[in-house]
């Protein structure tokens, strides 16, 4: 709403809560197949509720709910 009260329609939203984690892969560092067989294990300590997005280049964990950030951020580390 303006300053007189009319509505106006949304033309931008700033989102800076964390919904989740990305991690950029360095194949380079350790052969690929090792560090895939170890997201993978660490994956499935995870509860369920979180998109996960595994390429060659990164891994993508976001939480579907807000209050399942803090959960996620504690596994991570």
């Amino acid at each position: 709403m303006n300053k007189h009260s009319t509505v106006t329609d949304l033309q931008q939203v700033d989102h800076k809560c964390p919904t989740g984690l990305l991690w950029r892969l360095l194949p380079s560092i350790q052969p690929w197949p090792d560090i895939k067989a170890e997201i993978e294990t660490w994956l499935a300590t995870l509860p369920k509720g979180y998109d996960i997005t595994l390429s060659d280049a990164q891994l993508v964990v976001t939480a579907k709910t807000l209050t399942d950030v803090p959960i996620l951020l504690t596994l991570s580390s």
